[in-house]
């Protein structure tokens, strides 16, 4: 995010005429712009602070309840992966696109051809199982020498009233040449990465789906 300040010609001559001096090219060639923009980002800072103080109080989501409510991937983190897979996989007329952007483009340009569309699926997919292997990793279940192979399927639903991916993932490991296998499934929507509270409320659906998965494994102590 940036912001660009930039003063028009009509606004520098209003100034100067205030001022009581004509807009000439004489006088113009002789405004001190570097004063003029170190006054200028002074004041914005200042004027950018106050808009983030003054703003209502539930516009912003404060420092304790983002970590309150920041799961094991904050949507920041969601969004610099999307991008980056997003680039990998996506028709060259998109890949200067962010992936949220390139999602509103393919919901409301009718025009786009549904396989470009369906790329999109392959970057939910990969971050569905990146959760997977994550929750079993971070958490002592398995390690990364214990994956064997995650085997990604998902189906696009698009029309002019939705755009969702029905992703799913199997993911396979073995520990002491026994096999253990689990699947974990989520339909995602343009609306789940549009803020913070609503990906954390699909991360956890999905995290919770896997926890029954862990004691099934456990229970039984050899292939699942």
């Amino acid at each position: 995010m940036e912001i660009v300040i930039k003063i028009g010609n009509e606004s520098i001559k209003d100034a100067f005429e205030k001022c009581g001096i004509p807009f000439t090219r004489e006088n113009r060639e002789k405004l001190d712009t570097n004063q003029v923009t170190d006054l200028i980002y002074s004041y914005a800072y200042d004027s950018l602070e106050y808009v983030i103080e003054d703003a209502d109080p539930d516009t912003f989501i404060s420092q304790k309840q983002y970590d309150q409510i920041v799961g094991s991937f904050s949507l920041d983190q969601f969004h610099c992966i999307a991008d980056y897979e997003f680039r990998e996989v996506a028709p060259e007329e998109f890949k200067h696109m962010a992936f949220i952007d390139a999602l509103h483009e393919f919901k409301h340009n009718s025009l786009v051809d549904f396989g470009d569309i369906d790329s999109a699926g392959e970057v939910f997919c990969h971050f569905l199982d990146g959760v997977l292997d994550n929750f079993l990793i971070e958490n002592g279940y398995f390690t990364d020498d214990e994956i064997i192979e995650s085997t990604p399927r998902w189906i696009t639903y698009e029309d002019e009233h939705r755009l969702e991916f029905e992703c799913r993932i199997v993911s396979e490991f073995e520990r002491n040449n026994k096999k253990a296998f689990f699947k974990v499934e989520y339909t995602f929507s343009i609306t789940d990465i549009e803020s913070e509270k609503a990906f954390q409320t699909a991360l956890s659906a999905i995290e919770d789906s896997i926890k029954p998965q862990i004691i099934g494994v456990y229970q039984n102590g050899s292939n699942s």
